[in-house]
């Protein structure tokens, strides 16, 4: 029965379309996609996230994954999760507290391990360096994503070792207007989430201003739990909900930009760490971040960029103090970072650029005692202050047939010292042919809370070779195929030994494998697919070690993706996908009070959507969605032996979608 779900996927996915976009000479405004365009053209999307000069896809000095706003709304995807699961090498696992976290190419992440930003804004809170996923980022108010599927180049931050995820969202002179979406959608036996989005955006080429909301309430699982200590929990009753809420606004006149950040992510959790709760706790994240930046523009060659930065979190936080029981956990600590830095764009000829930049960044953490109960032990309210001075630098060599790029950054943490990370990058355009090569060296820096658990604690350190090649079979149709090795040194892992917390490094983690893709654009018919694979060639981290010595806890070694859509005129399209994983390894209940390792079967999610791009009045739109067609029971597996048992996701859901677009333009 499941191979003949797979098969009716398979066809469904065959006979409709969904492009990804991969290369770019045009920006995203220079397109109009609902021209009838060839590969090329759809492809024609500029990027910076691998450095500080637009280039295309062949000639950006990196292994590149672009997707544009229409990509996104073509991609049967209801969460950002969905989107991220369509790239290859991208998959989530659980973690403690019911957080769900992102694994590149085999490798647990989520703390650390990859850069995820807004508009620029890191993402990642400082005290652990994790971020959360689930419901978090709204795709409504996406304009691109530009992903870099390896280490991020010189001027990224220690967390940028495996990946970096820019969201840029629109911007205000290409809304002039307001843009407002409402999602409802149920589950089999209760709700599944429902969303509010608003955008609001005026301006010209010499000011602007957008402002954009979000707020929404979802589950992230459904059905029983059960733990490894025969401890049963059932999912509902908002035992695992996610309710996030999210401001940002954008202003800008002539080169000064000013951006604001607010967001308070709240979940429910029916276990922490270690524990069963009676009843829901908390386990809430809050953020508060002002960025100003200057872009002076000195003469024809030489651009200057002045940023300040104050990013304020509150990660992981538990503070019911209402609560009679003491058993639940309180939890209640605050990290500020203050970063100022300045950014040099230094044109040496038409073909060669240098960029420059040397900054610095002061963490202080506290504990917010005002948050614990009287009967709880407290601490001084100043945990921890760290300082760190980094300086980085980049050749740039642009060609029309090749590109090269040398990097080195240096950074000076108080706690932990010097780094020092080169990196070298070349392409070359031959015929119809793309080649890339890429080594890079990258870190993960140890964060307050590890460094204050384990003060000896050393970076990680990350190296990799990439290797791609990309062949345009006509102007419908593009090829690529990519090989890596990642090696990490250094690996910081978390762990609980007798109650308690504590960070260690081990010696090192090395994996290796390859990425292929293809994508076909004609008329109104797109399809696009991927199959990634990795294998473990070292691991001296005994807690992520599956059974198959080829695999790591959680993540398959192979997933194959297909998407696709098809236009059925101005007014209506349908859109699917079909996200293939295959067996994986994980930790469930035993015999006894220990954990054993169990394989888990192949899981294959379908999605399916119809658009009908006008209702009645211009402007309104409708999105009706089924996603996850075939109740794949797929489970959320944690990456490491954490005395924690898979959960299952929130399986089939029926959803409505309505959106309305007023502009000026």
């Amino acid at each position: 029965m499941k191979h003949l779900i797979i098969i009716i996927c398979l066809l469904f996915v065959y006979f409709n379309g969904y492009s990804q976009t991969q290369d770019s000479l045009k920006t995203a405004d220079d397109i109009d996609f609902n021209d009838d365009l060839g590969l090329e053209e759809l492809m024609n999307v500029k990027l910076t996230v691998a450095s500080q000069k637009e280039l295309s896809i062949d000639q950006t000095p990196a292994i590149v994954s672009v997707l544009t706003k229409e990509d996104i709304q073509r991609s049967a995807s209801k969460d950002f999760t969905d989107v991220m699961r369509l790239i290859p090498g991208f998959e989530f696992a659980s973690d403690v507290n019911s957080e769900v976290g992102i694994g590149v190419r085999g490798i647990y992440s989520t703390e650390g391990k990859v850069l995820v930003m807004i508009d620029g804004l890191q993402m990642n809170e400082n005290l652990y360096g994790s971020t959360q996923w689930i419901g978090r980022f709204d795709i409504n108010q996406i304009e691109k994503v530009e992903i870099i599927r390896g280490p991020g180049y010189a001027a990224y931050n220690g967390y940028a070792g495996l990946a970096v995820i820019n969201i840029i969202t629109k911007k205000a002179k290409d809304i002039q207007g307001i843009e407002v979406n409402g999602t409802y959608s149920r589950l089999d036996n209760s709700l599944g989430r429902q969303k509010i989005s608003l955008t609001s955006g005026w301006g010209n080429e010499n000011w602007g201003i957008k402002a954009s909301f979000t707020k929404s309430e979802l589950y992230r699982a459904e059905g029983t739990f059960t733990d490894h200590e025969k401890a049963v929990v059932q999912n509902k009753d908002q035992m695992n909900y996610v309710k996030p809420t999210q401001f940002l606004l954008h202003a800008n006149y002539k080169k000064l930009e000013l951006k604001y950040f607010h967001e308070d992510y709240y979940t429910q959790t029916p276990y922490y760490i270690d524990s069963i709760l009676k009843k829901s706790g908390q386990s809430n994240f809050s953020t508060r971040q002002i960025d100003l930046t200057y872009a002076w523009k000195i003469n024809s060659r030489i651009k200057l960029i002045p940023r300040i930065n104050s990013n304020y979190n509150r990660p992981y936080r538990s503070n019911e103090t209402n609560v009679s029981d003491y058993s639940y956990y309180f939890w209640d600590h605050a990290i500020g970072r203050i970063t100022g830095s300045l950014a040099g764009q230094i044109k040496l000829t038409e073909a060669i650029q240098l960029n420059v930049g040397t900054g610095y960044f002061f963490d202080r953490a506290e504990q917010i005692n005002k948050s614990y109960p009287t009967s709880v032990n407290k601490t001084d309210s100043v945990i921890a202050t760290y300082k760190d001075w980094f300086n980085y630098g980049e050749l740039f060599l642009q060609k029309s047939s090749y590109t090269a790029s040398l990097g080195l950054r240096q950074e000076n943490h108080s706690a932990f010292g010097n780094v020092y990370l080169p990196r070298f990058s070349a392409t070359k355009q031959y015929k119809k042919f793309n080649f890339k090569m890429a080594y890079s060296h990258a870190f993960r820096a140890p964060v307050t809370e590890n460094l204050v658990l384990n003060p000896s604690l050393r970076p990680e350190i990350t190296k990799v070779t990439e290797l791609q090649v990309s062949y345009k079979v006509s102007k419908y149709l593009q090829l690529s195929i990519n090989g890596y090795n990642n090696s990490v040194s250094n690996v910081i892992v978390y762990g609980i030994v007798g109650n308690i917390e504590n960070y260690h490094n081990y010696n090192q983690l090395v994996t290796r494998g390859l990425e292929a893709e293809a994508v076909l654009h004609k008329g109104n018919f797109t399809i696009g697919g991927n199959y990634s694979y990795y294998q473990v060639i070292r691991n001296d981290v005994d807690k992520y070690q599956a059974t198959d010595s080829k695999n790591l806890i959680a993540f398959s070694p192979h997933k194959t993706t297909f998407s696709s859509t098809y236009k059925a005129g101005k007014l209506l399209s349908i859109s699917s996908s079909i996200i293939i994983i295959g067996k994986r390894y994980g930790y469930t209940e035993g015999l006894g009070p220990e954990h054993i390792q169990k394989q888990f079967n192949p899981t294959a999610i379908c999605n399916l959507t119809l658009n009908v791009n006008k209702i009645i009045i211009e402007g309104l739109q409708a999105r009706i969605g089924i996603f996850d067609v075939f109740n794949s029971n797929y489970l959320y597996i944690s990456a490491y032996n954490n005395d924690k048992n898979p959960f299952k996701a929130t399986g089939r859901e029926f959803s409505l979608k309505l959106s309305y677009t007023f502009s000026k333009k």
